[in-house]
């Protein structure tokens, strides 16, 4: 190429430069950018999930206690005195903010002494004095950020359970929705 070409050529490469450099019609438009910041949630066992003592009988039974009351009931089994407790949590966060209880493992939680065992099922939760009701969400923190739960279930007895201390745990899990 010759040095007329060249100049010719740059000519034409800056000219289209330029024109792409401006637009003949521009708009601009602002967007909005937000976000909110929450406390980080915690949670405190307060009392366990406590079955208390039981004498089993010939036949199968079970024993409840119930989230809401606190009350322990027994089908077929004897209670047998001793204390115990529906488990009691005490969770924290933004105050009003709705949260998610789930709990691990959900279906039944086995608990065992030795190589015996026994399963805890219907697992209720009653938050901040509520009805019993399956976990989930819609349980919303108070004014001041706390929510008070309580967990209660049924523990089902085999015939002739064998005489032990039965102990187990599970996982409670409270999420911001």
């Amino acid at each position: 190429m010759t040095r007329i070409g060249v100049q010719i050529a740059r000519t034409a490469l800056i000219s289209a430069a330029a024109m792409l450099g401006t637009p003949v019609h521009a708009a601009t438009q602002s967007g909005v950018i937000s976000v909110v910041t929450i406390k980080p949630l915690n949670i405190v066992n307060t009392a366990p999930l406590d079955f208390g003592s039981i004498i089993p009988a010939a036949a199968a039974g079970t024993v409840n206690i119930n989230a809401q009351t606190g009350v322990r009931t027994p089908t077929v089994v004897t209670l047998a005195g001793a204390p115990f407790s529906r488990a009691r949590f005490v969770g924290a966060g933004t105050p009003f903010r709705v949260v998610t209880l789930s709990i691990n493992p959900s279906s039944s939680i086995v608990i065992s002494s030795g190589a015996n065992t026994m399963t805890i099922n219907q697992l209720r939760v009653s938050a901040n004095g509520g009805g019993p009701q399956p976990f989930g969400p819609n349980h919303t923190l108070d004014a001041t950020g706390v929510i008070n739960f309580d967990i209660g279930g049924r523990l089902n007895v085999g015939a002739g359970q064998a005489p032990g201390l039965y102990t187990g745990t599970f996982t409670l899990t409270m999420d911001y929705q």
